[in-house]
């Protein structure tokens, strides 16, 4: 089985939401592997309606680490769980990179979010101009020990990863299969070692770029346990194709 969770990001209307949620409990239905939507704070209410009795698993794209608090704009955890939500993505690249979140506060998220019963995808991934100095497995290894300080050996299984290459995120760029495989590797065995594992059932995603036109090639690859799916995942027959996807 195959990981599939789309990020929707700040896209799509209430009215588009709901046939799409319809559509997609049709394909989901059927599917053999795990199907995912990750939507913006708002639609939240909708998925916890729509997708009731169905396969489709829902959560949002972010969330704060305090229970409650002057903290204008953000959500908490129990507002998450009033909706039955499942997972949340965090540390995603646009959440640091954009918003000038740190590894110590992803951090405080992926312990408040496994503390609630949150599924937390958590987020690593480099910038092009640190592959280009060949600073990727450097990157990675920080914020992966960084993100997991104080998480228990036991937690492990309760979350997922992702491998999110920053240049090829909205860019129309892909990492080769070769390149995914390469950082999911070093991302599992990093984890692994940090824990004093010999083996354990890691989920780690691939989140670049992932479409019909590579999800083969890219999901072949046993090593690579899925994808965190962006522009691919806003439309439900584009999203199908991967969501079909079969060994």
């Amino acid at each position: 089985m195959k990981y599939l969770i789309g990020n929707h990001k700040m896209n799509l209307s209430e009215k588009e939401l709901k046939v799409y949620f319809k559509d997609l409990k049709k394909v989901a239905k059927n599917a053999s592997n795990y199907v995912g939507v990750c939507v913006p704070f708002v639609y939240l209410p909708l998925a916890n309606k729509m997708c009731k009795c169905s396969k489709i698993h829902y959560g949002v794209q972010n969330m704060h680490y305090e229970k409650q608090g002057a903290f204008t704009g953000e959500v908490s955890a129990n507002m998450l769980k009033d909706y039955n939500c499942e997972l949340v993505v965090l540390g995603h690249s646009e959440r640091r990179n954009l918003f000038f979140e740190t590894d110590e506060m992803v951090n405080k998220k992926v312990l408040c979010a496994l503390e609630n019963g949150l599924t937390p995808i958590l987020c690593v991934g480099e910038t092009l101009e640190q592959r280009e100095q060949k600073q990727t497995n450097k990157v990675l290894k920080k914020q992966i020990v960084s993100a997991l300080n104080g998480v228990k050996k036991e937690d492990l299984t309760k979350m997922f990863f992702a491998y999110e290459p920053v240049w090829a995120i909205g860019t129309g760029k892909s990492a080769t299969c070769e390149i995914a495989k390469k950082a999911i590797v070093f991302i599992k065995q990093t984890i692994l070692k940090l824990y004093g594992l010999t083996d354990e059932n890691l989920v780690v995603l691939y989140g670049g770029s992932l479409n019909a036109k590579n999800v083969n090639e890219i999901l072949s690859e046993p090593e690579i346990d899925g994808g965190l799916i962006g522009g691919a995942s806003l439309k439900v027959q584009e999203f199908e194709k991967l969501i079909n996807f079969k060994n």
